[in-house]
């Protein structure tokens, strides 16, 4: 059988080959119950070896409860399928993605794959970690000298050093690690960045995305007639503005779910659903669960 090894643990200067030098440790990022909605926070980081075939991860096996992942390549290297597309995570390249989400890691016969990771949720976090996926991709490549590294560095050894011990340091460690890879990639310059009428659309719904926004809202705030702006939303995004509004209004009620002790009404008020009775609705639709339902799903193991 296999072997999986997680290696939790090492010292000062960041050197990936000096990674196979270290004892095996396994820490616990588990705090007492918060007494503050904190919108950031670390779920687990570590350094792992595999040989197996048993490591296979589907994102939509992994309990409803969002969290984001970094999975950085050492040596060998694991496969990384979403949707129709397979990506090689070879050294050097680190993939970015999310639960749920349809998408599947794993080993390939016969190989080995070593690498680090560090997974995180909370609402700000999310939000940001959408923008991630969008500019940057699912697989981005990540240099030895990358703030990156030296971010998830600083993580291993406050963690070690016992400087990680109560939920704000860990909130603030994994803003900071998210934060670090948009600095990396720089991603208002990326190759093929987001249109500024996107953004500015994107900004006007968060701004307002407790009133009741329609097509029309998002045209004006883009400065185009509602014809105009349709046609050049659904070449760049890939859906018609409706569907997208609807989905940024679930995805905001899903993290008010997680993260605030809000009643159903409260939520889909918040969220600009003047009727609670079609909220629940085209949320269960969307997730398969009622609201109620879906707040009282247990978490499950994410890594």
């Amino acid at each position: 059988m296999g072997i999986l090894y997680k290696k939790l643990a090492f010292n000062g200067n960041f050197m990936l080959s000096e990674l196979k030098k270290l004892d095996f440790y396994t820490p616990s990022i588990l705090f007492p119950s918060k007494t503050l909605h904190l919108h950031s926070m670390l779920v687990n980081c570590g350094h792992q070896y595999v040989d197996s075939e048993q490591y296979n991860f589907n994102g939509m096996n992994r309990g409803r409860r969002e969290m984001a992942i970094w999975q950085y390549t050492i040596e060998g290297s694991g496969r990384l399928t979403i949707g129709n597309k397979e990506y090689e995570l070879n050294p050097g390249n680190a993939m970015m993605v999310h639960v749920p989400q349809e998408h599947c890691y794993f080993l390939p016969p016969g190989g080995q794959w070593e690498f680090v990771f560090v997974s995180f949720n909370g609402s700000e976090l999310m939000r940001l970690w959408d923008e991630a996926e969008k500019r940057i991709g699912s697989v981005a490549h990540f240099s030895e000298d990358s703030k990156t590294l030296a971010a998830f560095l600083e993580i291993f050894n406050s963690f070690k050093s016992g400087l990680i011990d109560n939920p704000f340091s860990a909130s603030m460690s994994a803003y900071k690690f998210v934060m670090s890879i948009f600095e990396d990639h720089q991603v208002e310059e990326a190759g093929n960045p987001v249109p500024t009428f996107i953004k500015t659309v994107v900004d006007f719904c968060m701004e307002h995305i407790s009133d009741p926004l329609n097509v029309d809202d998002m045209a004006e705030a883009a400065g185009y007639s509602r014809y105009h702006f349709t046609r050049l939303f659904k070449k760049s995004q890939g859906m018609s503005p409706a569907l997208f509004l609807k989905q940024l209004k679930l995805k905001q009620a899903e993290r008010l779910l997680q993260t605030e002790l809000l009643t159903v009404n409260e939520i889909a008020d918040r969220c600009g659903f003047d009727d609670s009775s079609y909220f629940c609705k085209v949320f269960r639709e969307e997730y398969g669960h009622s609201p109620g339902e879906y707040r009282n799903t247990p978490d499950h193991e994410y890594h």
